[in-house]
């Protein structure tokens, strides 16, 4: 079998390291925004939880081949974040370089710009329906699997998605690297109904090109639909690199064709 944390971890040395805790490096002094009636205490206590309880975060973004955006005009600032948390106000204004392509297997890019890619999944349980066994890694290499015995009823925590299928579980305590696909049929993974299953969140801390060398954090969701930002072609497994003005043409077209059907 063979097990997706070998790629994940070859492709992620120099760009990100896994972490349960969240940076609260700043980039400028900023005021949170009246989002609500709520008295300035409860949003500072809004601010200072949001991802310690029913979240875990960990380094690098998911996905067989995951998303990145790259910088298609000249003088884009991007509207950034003082601290990864969705409820401070994105006004850190952050100059970014033309061509700049701002994902993980970017190696150049992830080192020269100090790029800090992390996730916050929502964490979800999953029920185990009937007696199961599933694989998971002896070690890092992965040569001589073990097999996790669970019984009806038993319960894991689902931490994040790696790709290809795999993913980060806990139970009892213990993370495990697993293949979702051992759980079909054995347990309610498949329930669509679960209001955390899908929550997720993309953030990366880079660089500012200004003066001062800003730290700022930007979430991809907001970053993508930024006028002059376009989703980073793929050019091959753990491969990526910054763009060229012969690029920009074809990552146009493909904005298009992804608007067209919902996406972005």
């Amino acid at each position: 079998m063979r097990y997706f944390a070998i790629a994940l971890t070859a492709c992620l040395a120099a760009a990100c390291a896994t972490t349960k805790t969240v940076s609260e490096d700043t980039a400028t002094e900023t005021t949170i925004e009246d989002v609500s009636s709520e008295t300035l205490s409860e949003q500072d206590a809004k601010l200072s939880d949001y991802y310690a309880t029913g979240w875990a975060v960990t380094g690098g973004w998911p996905g067989e081949y995951p998303a990145g955006f790259s910088i298609l005009e000249e003088n884009i600032v991007l509207e950034a974040h003082s601290r990864m948390h969705p409820l401070t106000p994105a006004n850190v204004k952050c100059p970014v370089p033309q061509y700049a392509t701002y994902q993980q297997w970017n190696i150049p890019r992830s080192q020269a710009d100090n790029l800090n890619f992390q996730v916050a999944t929502k964490i979800f349980n999953i029920t185990i329906t009937q007696d199961t066994t599933i694989e998971y890694p002896d070690n890092e290499l992965a040569y001589r699997p073990k097999k996790l015995s669970l019984k009806t009823g038993d319960q894991l925590s689902y931490l994040r998605y790696l790709g290809e299928g795999f993913a980060i579980v806990e139970f009892e305590g213990k993370e495990y690297e697993i293949d979702e696909a051992g759980l079909h049929g054995v347990s309610d993974i498949d329930n669509s109904d679960n209001p955390d299953r899908n929550g997720e969140d993309l953030w990366l801390e880079l660089t500012c090109a200004d003066a001062k060398a800003t730290r700022a954090w930007v979430l991809y969701d907001e970053v993508i639909r930024q006028d002059g930002v376009g989703p980073t072609p793929i050019i091959g497994y753990g491969e990526s690199q910054d763009i060229t003005q012969d690029d920009v043409q074809s990552i146009i077209e493909m904005m298009a064709i992804n608007a067209e059907f919902g996406g972005h």
